[in-house]
Protein backbone atom coordinates (compact mmCIF):
# COMPACT_ATOMS: atom_id res chain seq x y z
CA UNK A 1 0.00 0.00 0.00
CA UNK A 2 1.38 3.61 -0.88
CA UNK A 3 2.01 6.21 2.05
CA UNK A 4 0.64 10.10 0.93
CA UNK A 5 3.73 12.20 0.91
CA UNK A 6 3.96 15.92 0.69
CA UNK A 7 6.91 17.64 -0.64
CA UNK A 8 6.53 21.53 -0.02
CA UNK A 9 9.23 23.85 -2.27
CA UNK A 10 9.35 27.44 -0.35
CA UNK A 11 11.01 28.85 -3.30
CA UNK A 12 12.00 32.71 -4.10
CA UNK A 13 9.23 33.44 -6.12
CA UNK A 14 6.71 30.34 -5.88
CA UNK A 15 5.96 28.09 -3.82
CA UNK A 16 4.63 24.45 -4.34
CA UNK A 17 3.08 21.32 -2.66
CA UNK A 18 2.88 18.13 -4.52
CA UNK A 19 1.55 14.84 -2.96
CA UNK A 20 2.92 11.76 -4.34
CA UNK A 21 1.72 8.36 -3.70
CA UNK A 22 4.87 6.81 -2.28
CA UNK A 23 6.11 3.19 -2.09
CA UNK A 24 9.12 3.04 0.01
CA UNK A 25 12.25 2.28 -1.78
CA UNK A 26 10.43 1.53 -4.62
CA UNK A 27 8.02 3.93 -6.81
CA UNK A 28 6.38 7.01 -6.50
CA UNK A 29 3.88 9.07 -8.49
CA UNK A 30 1.96 12.47 -8.52
CA UNK A 31 -1.53 12.29 -7.01
CA UNK A 32 -2.21 16.54 -6.95
CA UNK A 33 -0.26 19.63 -6.66
CA UNK A 34 -0.53 23.41 -5.22
CA UNK A 35 0.98 26.53 -6.34
CA UNK A 36 1.16 29.81 -4.42
CA UNK A 37 3.25 32.63 -6.13
CA UNK A 38 4.74 34.10 -2.95
CA UNK A 39 7.58 36.19 -4.04
CA UNK A 40 9.58 35.67 -1.06
CA UNK A 41 12.70 37.46 -1.91
CA UNK A 42 10.56 40.34 -2.91
CA UNK A 43 12.43 43.80 -1.75
CA UNK A 44 15.14 42.65 -0.31
CA UNK A 45 17.44 45.62 0.36
CA UNK A 46 21.39 45.75 0.85
CA UNK A 47 20.55 44.68 4.78
CA UNK A 48 19.61 40.80 3.30
CA UNK A 49 17.07 40.55 5.45
CA UNK A 50 13.41 39.05 3.94
CA UNK A 51 10.44 41.96 4.51
CA UNK A 52 7.16 41.42 6.40
CA UNK A 53 4.58 41.44 3.22
CA UNK A 54 6.93 38.65 1.68
CA UNK A 55 7.34 36.73 4.96
CA UNK A 56 3.55 37.12 5.87
CA UNK A 57 2.57 35.42 1.97
CA UNK A 58 5.14 32.73 3.09
CA UNK A 59 3.87 31.88 6.39
CA UNK A 60 0.26 31.90 4.85
CA UNK A 61 1.50 29.98 2.24
CA UNK A 62 2.52 27.10 5.08
CA UNK A 63 -0.49 27.64 7.10
CA UNK A 64 -2.67 26.69 4.03
CA UNK A 65 -0.30 23.15 2.98
CA UNK A 66 -0.41 22.09 5.89
CA UNK A 67 -3.54 22.27 6.28
CA UNK A 68 -4.21 20.81 2.97
CA UNK A 69 -2.01 17.70 4.01
CA UNK A 70 -3.58 17.06 7.40
CA UNK A 71 -7.52 17.44 5.69
CA UNK A 72 -6.13 14.77 2.72
CA UNK A 73 -4.23 11.89 5.21
CA UNK A 74 -0.99 13.12 4.31
CA UNK A 75 1.14 12.23 7.23
CA UNK A 76 4.79 12.46 5.49
CA UNK A 77 6.10 15.80 5.01
CA UNK A 78 9.01 17.21 3.66
CA UNK A 79 9.17 21.13 3.75
CA UNK A 80 12.07 22.81 2.25
CA UNK A 81 12.87 26.27 1.81
CA UNK A 82 15.78 27.64 -0.54
CA UNK A 83 17.77 30.50 -2.15
CA UNK A 84 15.87 33.53 -0.68
CA UNK A 85 15.34 31.97 3.07
CA UNK A 86 18.84 30.71 3.07
CA UNK A 87 20.51 34.08 2.15
CA UNK A 88 18.12 36.04 4.63
CA UNK A 89 19.84 37.61 7.26
CA UNK A 90 16.92 36.97 9.54
CA UNK A 91 16.46 33.51 8.38
CA UNK A 92 16.30 32.54 11.71
CA UNK A 93 13.42 34.67 12.83
CA UNK A 94 11.40 33.79 9.29
CA UNK A 95 11.81 30.24 10.49
CA UNK A 96 10.69 30.23 13.82
CA UNK A 97 7.83 32.27 12.81
CA UNK A 98 6.65 29.48 10.22
CA UNK A 99 7.29 26.73 12.82
CA UNK A 100 5.24 28.86 15.40
CA UNK A 101 2.36 29.58 13.06
CA UNK A 102 2.26 27.04 10.82
CA UNK A 103 3.56 23.97 12.54
CA UNK A 104 5.90 23.46 9.83
CA UNK A 105 9.69 23.04 10.69
CA UNK A 106 11.62 23.86 7.23
CA UNK A 107 14.95 22.24 6.37
CA UNK A 108 17.06 25.16 4.72
CA UNK A 109 18.54 23.65 1.52
CA UNK A 110 22.15 24.39 1.16
CA UNK A 111 23.55 25.27 -2.47
CA UNK A 112 24.61 21.96 -3.44
CA UNK A 113 21.79 20.28 -1.84
CA UNK A 114 19.52 22.16 -4.18
CA UNK A 115 21.47 21.29 -7.24
CA UNK A 116 21.65 17.87 -6.05
CA UNK A 117 18.14 17.50 -5.53
CA UNK A 118 17.16 19.10 -8.72
CA UNK A 119 19.50 16.98 -10.72
CA UNK A 120 18.11 13.77 -9.37
CA UNK A 121 14.58 14.93 -10.56
CA UNK A 122 15.77 15.55 -13.85
CA UNK A 123 17.79 12.63 -14.70
CA UNK A 124 15.70 10.15 -13.35
CA UNK A 125 13.17 11.94 -15.95
CA UNK A 126 15.23 12.55 -18.81
CA UNK A 127 18.01 10.54 -20.92
CA UNK A 128 20.92 12.53 -19.60
CA UNK A 129 24.08 10.65 -19.69
CA UNK A 130 26.65 13.38 -19.78
CA UNK A 131 25.95 17.13 -19.70
CA UNK A 132 24.68 20.00 -17.76
CA UNK A 133 21.29 21.02 -16.48
CA UNK A 134 20.55 24.70 -15.12
CA UNK A 135 17.72 25.76 -12.61
CA UNK A 136 17.01 29.26 -13.15
CA UNK A 137 14.94 30.33 -9.70
CA UNK A 138 13.97 33.85 -8.30
CA UNK A 139 16.83 34.20 -6.22
CA UNK A 140 19.78 32.12 -8.18
CA UNK A 141 20.74 29.72 -10.51
CA UNK A 142 21.91 26.74 -10.18
CA UNK A 143 24.21 25.20 -12.71
CA UNK A 144 25.26 21.36 -12.22
CA UNK A 145 27.56 18.88 -14.41
CA UNK A 146 26.53 15.29 -14.90
CA UNK A 147 28.86 12.52 -16.36
CA UNK A 148 27.70 8.99 -16.86
CA UNK A 149 24.38 10.04 -15.27
CA UNK A 150 26.17 11.21 -12.14
CA UNK A 151 26.35 13.97 -10.18
CA UNK A 152 29.71 15.76 -10.04
CA UNK A 153 29.74 19.72 -8.91
CA UNK A 154 27.02 21.86 -8.97
CA UNK A 155 27.44 25.97 -8.79
CA UNK A 156 24.83 28.71 -7.41
CA UNK A 157 24.30 32.08 -7.95
CA UNK A 158 22.44 34.92 -6.83
CA UNK A 159 21.29 35.37 -10.58
CA UNK A 160 17.45 34.93 -10.13
CA UNK A 161 14.59 36.75 -11.66
CA UNK A 162 12.97 38.00 -9.08
CA UNK A 163 16.62 39.76 -7.67
CA UNK A 164 17.78 41.26 -11.96
CA UNK A 165 14.29 42.26 -12.40
CA UNK A 166 14.41 44.28 -9.04
CA UNK A 167 18.11 45.55 -9.53
CA UNK A 168 18.29 46.06 -13.15
CA UNK A 169 14.95 46.35 -15.25
CA UNK A 170 13.97 49.71 -13.98
CA UNK A 171 12.07 50.85 -16.93
CA UNK A 172 9.03 49.90 -18.82
CA UNK A 173 9.05 49.15 -21.32
CA UNK A 174 13.10 48.13 -20.59
CA UNK A 175 15.70 50.74 -21.47
CA UNK A 176 18.53 50.22 -24.04
CA UNK A 177 20.91 51.05 -20.82
CA UNK A 178 18.82 48.74 -18.29
CA UNK A 179 19.07 46.18 -20.86
CA UNK A 180 22.82 46.49 -21.30
CA UNK A 181 23.25 46.33 -17.64
CA UNK A 182 21.28 43.09 -17.31
CA UNK A 183 22.93 40.89 -20.00
CA UNK A 184 26.38 41.78 -18.66
CA UNK A 185 25.19 41.43 -14.93
CA UNK A 186 24.08 37.80 -16.20
CA UNK A 187 27.13 37.17 -18.40
CA UNK A 188 29.18 38.29 -15.10
CA UNK A 189 27.31 35.47 -12.77
CA UNK A 190 28.70 32.66 -15.01
CA UNK A 191 32.27 33.83 -15.91
CA UNK A 192 34.01 32.18 -12.77
CA UNK A 193 32.56 29.04 -13.98
CA UNK A 194 35.68 27.21 -15.80
CA UNK A 195 33.99 24.03 -16.17
CA UNK A 196 31.07 25.09 -18.02
CA UNK A 197 34.14 25.21 -20.96
CA UNK A 198 34.28 21.15 -21.16
CA UNK A 199 30.17 21.55 -22.45
CA UNK A 200 30.99 21.58 -25.94
CA UNK A 201 29.34 18.70 -27.53
CA UNK A 202 27.08 17.72 -24.46
CA UNK A 203 23.63 18.23 -23.82
CA UNK A 204 22.04 21.09 -21.40
CA UNK A 205 18.74 20.40 -19.65
CA UNK A 206 16.65 22.83 -17.99
CA UNK A 207 14.48 23.07 -14.60
CA UNK A 208 12.29 25.03 -13.46
CA UNK A 209 9.36 27.46 -13.79
CA UNK A 210 11.39 30.10 -16.13
CA UNK A 211 12.71 27.72 -18.72
CA UNK A 212 9.37 25.82 -19.26
CA UNK A 213 7.96 29.01 -19.73
CA UNK A 214 10.25 29.89 -22.06
CA UNK A 215 9.37 26.91 -23.39
CA UNK A 216 5.79 27.60 -24.01
CA UNK A 217 6.08 31.01 -25.55
CA UNK A 218 8.04 29.42 -28.22
CA UNK A 219 5.68 26.15 -28.25
CA UNK A 220 2.62 29.07 -28.55
CA UNK A 221 4.47 30.96 -31.30
CA UNK A 222 5.89 27.91 -33.67
CA UNK A 223 2.11 26.16 -33.17
CA UNK A 224 3.54 22.93 -31.22
CA UNK A 225 0.45 20.68 -31.36
CA UNK A 226 0.83 19.47 -27.60
CA UNK A 227 0.56 21.07 -24.48
CA UNK A 228 3.90 19.31 -22.67
CA UNK A 229 6.80 20.77 -22.10
CA UNK A 230 8.49 17.96 -21.17
CA UNK A 231 11.45 16.87 -22.85
CA UNK A 232 10.88 19.82 -25.34
CA UNK A 233 14.24 20.79 -26.92
CA UNK A 234 14.79 24.85 -27.68
CA UNK A 235 16.79 24.32 -30.35
CA UNK A 236 19.17 26.97 -31.36
CA UNK A 237 16.34 28.25 -34.02
CA UNK A 238 13.94 28.31 -31.67
CA UNK A 239 15.73 29.29 -28.87
CA UNK A 240 17.15 32.15 -30.75
CA UNK A 241 13.87 33.11 -31.52
CA UNK A 242 12.08 32.52 -28.10
CA UNK A 243 14.88 35.22 -26.58
CA UNK A 244 14.59 36.91 -29.84
CA UNK A 245 11.44 37.41 -29.04
CA UNK A 246 11.68 38.37 -25.19
CA UNK A 247 15.29 40.31 -26.25
CA UNK A 248 12.54 42.14 -28.88
CA UNK A 249 9.36 41.98 -29.02
CA UNK A 250 8.74 41.85 -25.08
CA UNK A 251 11.86 44.43 -24.12
CA UNK A 252 9.87 46.74 -26.48
CA UNK A 253 6.25 46.20 -24.22
CA UNK A 254 5.07 47.43 -21.03
CA UNK A 255 4.15 44.87 -18.70
CA UNK A 256 0.68 45.02 -19.79
CA UNK A 257 0.85 44.29 -22.94
CA UNK A 258 3.41 41.33 -21.87
CA UNK A 259 0.52 39.63 -19.89
CA UNK A 260 -1.33 39.29 -22.74
CA UNK A 261 1.53 36.67 -24.48
CA UNK A 262 0.57 33.82 -25.33
CA UNK A 263 1.90 30.96 -22.86
CA UNK A 264 3.47 33.72 -20.24
CA UNK A 265 1.22 33.60 -17.28
CA UNK A 266 0.83 37.09 -15.81
CA UNK A 267 2.31 36.38 -12.49
CA UNK A 268 5.81 35.92 -14.47
CA UNK A 269 5.24 38.71 -17.17
CA UNK A 270 7.79 40.92 -15.00
CA UNK A 271 10.31 38.42 -14.80
CA UNK A 272 10.55 36.47 -17.68
CA UNK A 273 13.22 39.31 -20.09
CA UNK A 274 15.72 38.47 -17.12
CA UNK A 275 15.03 34.73 -17.22
CA UNK A 276 15.97 35.02 -21.04
CA UNK A 277 18.75 36.71 -20.60
CA UNK A 278 19.84 34.67 -17.73
CA UNK A 279 19.43 31.55 -20.10
CA UNK A 280 21.04 33.11 -23.29
CA UNK A 281 24.38 33.99 -21.57
CA UNK A 282 24.51 30.34 -19.90
CA UNK A 283 24.15 28.80 -23.45
CA UNK A 284 27.15 31.41 -24.91
CA UNK A 285 29.14 30.71 -22.25
CA UNK A 286 28.60 26.98 -22.34
CA UNK A 287 28.34 26.77 -26.61
CA UNK A 288 25.17 24.91 -26.34
CA UNK A 289 23.44 25.02 -29.11
CA UNK A 290 19.83 23.34 -27.38
CA UNK A 291 18.28 22.99 -24.27
CA UNK A 292 16.29 20.08 -23.18
CA UNK A 293 13.26 21.32 -20.37
CA UNK A 294 12.72 18.42 -17.95
CA UNK A 295 9.03 18.87 -16.48
CA UNK A 296 10.59 16.94 -13.45
CA UNK A 297 12.99 18.40 -11.00
CA UNK A 298 14.03 19.68 -7.31
CA UNK A 299 10.48 18.35 -5.50
CA UNK A 300 10.93 15.15 -7.80
CA UNK A 301 14.30 14.75 -6.76
CA UNK A 302 13.07 15.29 -2.91
CA UNK A 303 10.20 12.23 -3.40
CA UNK A 304 12.87 10.20 -5.01
CA UNK A 305 15.02 11.03 -1.76
CA UNK A 306 12.38 10.68 0.90
CA UNK A 307 13.58 7.25 2.18
CA UNK A 308 16.08 9.73 3.88
CA UNK A 309 14.38 12.36 4.20
CA UNK A 310 11.10 11.50 6.21
CA UNK A 311 13.10 8.26 8.35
Amino acid sequence: MQDRIGIIDLGSNTTRLVVMGYTPHHSFRLLDEVRETVRLAEGVGEDGALQPGPMDRGVEAMKMFHSFCKSTGVTKIVPVATSATRDATNQAEFLARVARESGLKLRVLSTEEEGYYGYLGAVNALDLRDGFLIDIGGGSAEVTAIRGRGFVRSFSQPAGVIRFSERYVRSDPISSRDFKALQEAAAASFAEVDWLGEAHGTTLAGIGGTIRTLAEIDQKQSGYPLDRVHGYTLSQGRYRFAVGFAAGMLRGMTLRQREEVPGLSRDRADLILAGAVILQQLMERGGFGEVLVSGQGLREGLAAAADDLVG
